[in-house]
């Protein structure tokens, strides 16, 4: 989104389907309020007529109270409150026909929606099909704008996505954060935190009331925020008489409420339907000071009667404050298996799952540091060493994937330290998280590197030694793990020689242990050979050896196909097949000036480079845009070689071609 332009500028400029990205805090409910309010019955030109916009605004979040009551009709309910309440469902959806209306809904937070559980809570799937359904009915009188969280899919739909126009809100860089601040920015720290706008305006708050404050963590700045006089004297002048009473409702009261939400939604408790702030009350305070507590949480506006807080980062801020003063070992317990289970790696990214909670865990994580065991040990969870290390693990699992690097490597080795005191794991599960800590520490080289003991490798070490004291497993399934991890341990080792901690990449050394994997894969792991195929062909293509990079790509084509040919339409992967022509334009470059054997190289890339563009573009899935931009800058950089050789003919026009359309996707 440009720095000058609203949401709704851009959609009273351009009526559309819109989906807008942006990490929490950054102002994407403020963006669509602002539309609603607006907007609301403003004239727009669509689809060439005039009509009248009307905005019908949908906090996602809220659906998780009510998932027993959303059906395939659900968007049309919504929209039939705003008539007569006799006005029947027929009846709506005749109206959403009108061309002189244009019906935007905005849904606020899809991100936020629990997921689907079972058959009977679809929630998240009807959604996706009400949406999908009513953009193909009513195409020139329904709009939909979407907000979600930067990473999150729409609904785990293909091709939904792609009906949508892209927007993004974007942080605050260096110098535009200086021109909001009192002082200057010396803390990386602080500068990372305030890139998200509703934390650089709490920020500013405290430093206009506490010009002396020092900040550099996120649960610090919260904190304070609540602290600071302006939410005390809110809705109440007479503020000295409660005094007593709001700090409690701060410090207590509104921590344990919204523990208890956060614990009810990551367990799928069924009494979230319905809930209400005097009803939540009542199961926390005595029953003398309920009221008490409902006018003063209410002044403070930090949640509403509904138990609604003002913004997700405040029920996330203060549930981890809640988890702290909670006194119930048996909740405490609950609530840290549910978020360990939200924050797990199931064998995909899934960062619609992972990240839903990662708020919470980012403040529980600040608040305690490397000390969650030692905390967990005094609170009397009994087992509190397991939750701490699977905490730190899976936390650590999904700052990787987000590319957070530092704090990444930090929670590993604080995962780490934490599995060398348990001794309820089995030899595999024990290496299993080695391996998987291995991931999370390799790609940031600043975090323990002056112990020397404590090197990606050496956790790769005692992983292997660990599996080769045990015997392998008679159980199919065990085996089958047991193998693959061998396998991913083998290979993980190569992965370790071309990675920041040996300098300059050890490609040699890394196709040694990559071909050791292939080896082992080939006779024990049959399913994962075409992995340790693939990163064989990259360890030839990196040395320079495009031919020995070529025969091994030849080699995955068989495994995976049962011959070497490529044609529009075959089940094949594309990642394999746009990283193999990385090969093949090296050897067509060299043998360019010999048609006998360019040729060759010139008709297969044809195939493939029709193939993978093919796949990427399929018209009832999600355009690949990762694939394209890598198939675009091959094809970029063939098209310059050309131009440099003064090539024509048949192939290089084929390469500007698919260069073209390429570069109008991406």
């Amino acid at each position: 989104m440009e720095d000058t332009m609203t949401l709704t500028d851009i959609y009273a400029k351009a009526p559309g389907n819109y989906l807008l990205r942006a990490d929490g805090g950054y102002g994407k409910t403020t963006q669509m309020r602002d539309l609603q309010k607006k907007l609301w019955g403003k004239a727009c030109i669509f689809h060439g007529k005039r009509r009248t916009i009307v905005p019908i605004y949908l906090p996602m979040a809220e659906i998780n109270r009510i998932r027993g009551h959303v059906d395939k009709h659900y968007l049309c309910e919504v929209l039939r409150g705003y008539f007569n309440h006799e006005t029947g469902l027929n009846a709506v959806k005749e109206m959403l026909k009108h061309p002189d209306y244009l019906f935007l809904f905005l849904l606020d937070g899809v991100n936020e929606i629990l997921r689907d559980t079972s058959p009977d809570d679809r929630i998240y799937s009807v959604l996706a099909d009400q949406i999908g359904e009513m953009m193909e009915e009513y195409p020139d009188t329904v709009n939909f704008i979407l907000s979600t969280r930067t990473g999150c899919s729409v609904f785990d739909s293909e091709s939904l996505e792609e009906k949508f126009t892209q927007l993004t809100i974007c942080g605050f860089d260096r110098n535009k954060l200086e021109k909001f601040l009192p002082t200057e920015l010396a803390d990386d720290l602080l500068e990372n935190l305030l890139k998200t706008p509703m934390l650089l305006y709490m920020y500013r708050q405290i430093r206009t009331e506490q010009p002396e404050k020092t900040i550099s963590q996120k649960s610090d700045l919260m904190q304070e925020y609540v602290n600071l006089d302006r939410i005390w004297k809110r809705g109440n002048p007479f503020r000295d008489g409660i005094q007593d009473l709001r700090r409690k409702a701060i410090e207590e009261v509104l921590p344990l409420l919204a523990f208890e939400l956060e614990r009810m939604e990551l367990n799928r408790d069924g009494r979230m339907e319905g809930i209400s702030l005097k009803q939540m009350l009542a199961e926390i305070v005595e029953p003398e000071y309920i009221d008490a507590f409902y006018e003063v949480i209410r002044m403070t506006g930090l949640a509403d009667e509904n138990l609604h807080f003002c913004h997700q980062i405040f029920q996330e801020f203060f549930a981890a404050k809640g988890f702290v003063i909670c006194a119930n070992e048996t909740k405490k317990e609950q609530f840290l298996i549910g978020l360990n289970q939200s924050l797990k790696y199931k064998g995909k990214k899934d960062y619609d799952r992972r990240t839903q909670f990662l708020d919470t865990a980012e403040f529980l994580y600040s608040i305690y540091g490397k000390n969650l065991a030692d905390a967990l040990k005094q609170s009397d969870v009994s087992n509190y060493l397991a939750l701490a290390q699977e905490f730190y693990q899976e936390l650590a699992g999904v700052y990787d994937d987000l590319k957070v690097r530092f704090v990444s490597a930090q929670a590993a080795w604080i995962s780490y330290d934490l599995l060398l005191k348990r001794t309820d794991l089995s030899p595999f599960e024990r290496a299993r998280s080695l391996n998987f800590l291995f991931y999370s520490v390799l790609n940031f080289t600043g975090e323990r590197m002056d112990e020397e003991e404590l090197s990606p490798l050496n956790l790769l070490k005692e992983a292997d030694a660990l599996l080769e004291k045990q015997a392998e497993p008679e159980a199919e399934r065990e085996l089958i793990q047991f193998r693959s991890l061998k396998g991913k341990i083998l290979s993980n080792y190569g992965a370790f020689y071309t990675s920041k901690y040996c300098g300059k990449p050890a490609y040699e050394e890394a196709l040694k242990w990559h071909r050791k994997a292939l080896e082992y894969r080939e006779k024990k792991d049959p399913k994962s050979v075409i992995e340790s195929i693939r990163t064989i062909l990259s360890d030839y293509y990196h040395l320079g050896r495009p031919e020995k990079a070529y025969l091994f790509y030849l080699k995955g084509l068989t495994f995976l196909n049962g011959h070497t040919e490529i044609r529009r339409g075959m089940d094949l992967d594309i990642d394999y097949v746009e990283r193999g022509l990385g090969s093949e334009i090296q050897l067509y470059k060299e043998h360019f000036r010999n048609p006998e054997k360019a040729e060759p190289f010139s008709a297969r890339m044809t195939d493939e480079i029709d193939f993978v563009y093919t796949q990427a573009t399929r018209p009832n899935g999600r355009k690949d845009k990762n694939n394209l931009r890598n198939l675009k800058k091959k094809l970029q950089d063939l098209h310059n070689w050309h131009e440099e050789q003064e090539a024509s003919g048949k192939f290089p026009d084929f390469v500007k071609e698919y260069l073209e359309k390429c570069s109008k996707l991406v």
